[in-house]
């Protein structure tokens, strides 16, 4: 679980749109972010070679996680396609969460 002390609201509020995306994914938010303090656990590209071990859906929500997080994901719109259409809603309710 992650649990950061003196975050930024705005950090809070990104990490609860990305937490909603990967429901079901708890070992992706534990693979994005230091438990304690509000960063990633490492360099976003470093993560995305890291995340080669993934499943294809899998990499996609890290992706989008650091494109919500840090716009360093460079995902594109065709790629929300490859995930099942449970993932793709949670990936658009985190898109409008941020919006609000």
């Amino acid at each position: 679980m992650t649990t950061w002390k003196n975050a930024d609201p705005s950090d809070l509020k990104r990490l609860a749109a990305i937490s909603t995306m990967l429901d079901g994914h708890p070992k992706l938010i534990t693979f994005l972010f230091h438990p304690s303090k509000p960063e990633l656990n490492d360099a976003p590209k470093t993560l995305q070679t890291r995340a080669r071990a993934f499943s294809s859906g899998e990499r996609v929500l890290i992706n989008v996680g650091l494109d919500l997080w840090s716009d360093s994901g460079d995902t594109k719109v065709l790629d929300l396609f490859t995930l099942d259409s449970e993932c793709l809603r949670r990936a658009i309710t985190a898109l409008i969460a941020l919006k609000r």
